[in-house]
């Protein structure tokens, strides 16, 4: 009997583990190559767990005084590809960034030295997909590679590029505290596609700097945030931002939807305005673009746009649909308001035609003989039959009612 109860009781403990083990497999992030003897995919906890294990997968040191060594044939990696389940939080780095935050990088594999080439790190998200701060440690989620592309993710703090990826890509991602970066490699290209932007990253919720070759935001929200975007890509920089929505700023001192500050040329088309309680536009002081085109937006400000000096005759402009609360001016920061002479051209709506006899003249024979029409007029025909058919319906009742 001794015997039954004890196996009883260790069968009931095994399954409560179990059990919390279930509840746990909710959140883990897997990094492909990484798997068990039975070939399943391992689970890791935090990105640090993961990164530490990839890294002692390729024997790279992961402590003492040669962090970050690793074998003379270790020059390039084709690929790291992460997938993220549910809620994984970053961890401390321990094992993968150095002390000093050298390769500040989760995803791109860390601190080499000497340097490793990745060619590519893809990190997907299902169920859910979010990436949480661990306590007071840094918010790692830079990519050192030369294509980075992240898809489905949930990123809680601001996300901070810092790591140059020559191709970098976010697909239906939720930023919830806005993406900033600084700094990009010569020649970048950088696509923001199908994403939800909010939150503050240095005043706006998107906030990009750089020498790049492309930069393209399109089919996304940006919303609650004290500004929208500020495009500093370069001067060779061809810059797209189409077919977004804008909405909901607070910056209403100087803050703009949309900051054009550098690119060799800028395409802003069907976008949608909404809520700015400052500029629509704000283009920055000595922007060197060749040529801006605005076309086929649809937007309602205070101020249409803060020009800078930029000259109007590089601007085209066509079907946009404007509802400026104060035209001729704009917001210029400290409560300031000065006059605006920058214009764009709106949607010209052709009103309907109606054709009726003229009503001006008192010489109805000199009307019949001159001014009578000499097409047959539709509206006046309906109304003489509805007069008849009026006169008869009342007839034919009163015939009746008789």
């Amino acid at each position: 009997m001794k015997k039954l109860l004890a196996a009883i009781l260790a069968l009931v403990m095994a399954l409560g583990v179990t059990t919390i083990s279930w509840a746990d497999e909710n959140n883990y992030v897997t990094i492909d190559g990484l798997a068990d003897e039975n070939g399943a995919l391992i689970h890791y906890d935090t990105l640090t767990a993961a990164a530490k294990a990839w890294r002692e997968s390729k024997s790279i040191v992961t402590s003492g005084n040669t962090f970050g060594g690793h074998p003379a044939e270790l020059t390039e990696v084709e690929s790291i590809v992460w997938t993220i389940h549910g809620t994984v939080e970053t961890g401390d780095g321990a094992g993968v960034v150095g002390s000093n935050g050298a390769g500040d990088s989760f995803f791109g594999g860390g601190y080499f030295t000497p340097a490793v080439t990745v060619k590519s790190v893809t990190v997907k998200g299902v169920d859910n997909a979010k990436v949480a701060k661990t306590g007071d440690n840094a918010y790692r989620i830079s990519a050192a590679a030369q294509s980075v592309v992240y898809e489905d993710i949930t990123f809680v703090d601001t996300v901070r590029i810092d790591s140059n990826p020559a191709n970098l890509t976010f697909n239906n991602c939720k930023f919830e505290n806005g993406f900033r970066m600084p700094h990009s490699v010569e020649g970048a290209n950088v696509t923001v596609n199908n994403c939800k932007l909010s939150g503050n990253a240095d005043g706006y919720a998107v906030f990009v700097q750089g020498t790049m070759a492309t930069f393209k935001i399109s089919n996304s929200e940006i919303f609650d945030c004290p500004r929208g975007m500020n495009i500093q890509a370069g001067n060779d920089a061809v810059v797209t931002i189409d077919n977004n929505t804008i909405s909901d700023l607070t910056d209403a001192n100087k803050g703009s939807a949309i900051q054009l500050t550098s690119g060799k040329t800028f395409t802003v088309t069907n976008n949608t305005i909404s809520n700015a309680p400052a500029n629509a536009f704000r283009i920055y002081e000595n922007c060197p673009a060749e040529s801006i085109t605005i076309n086929n937006n649809t937007i309602s400000a205070k101020y249409l746009c803060w020009n800078q000096g930029y000259d109007m005759s590089k601007v085209s402009s066509a079907d946009n649909t404007c509802s400026i609360e104060v035209p001729g001016a704009c917001a210029v920061g400290g409560n300031e308001i000065a006059q605006s002479d920058f214009t764009i051209n709106v949607k010209t709506v052709t009103p309907p035609r109606y054709y009726y006899n003229s009503t001006t003249t008192t010489d109805t024979k000199k009307d019949e003989t001159k001014g009578s029409p000499k097409t047959f007029d539709a509206g006046v025909g309906i109304y003489a039959v509805t007069a008849v058919l009026s006169v008869t319906g009342m007839a034919w009742t009163a015939k009746k009612r008789h």
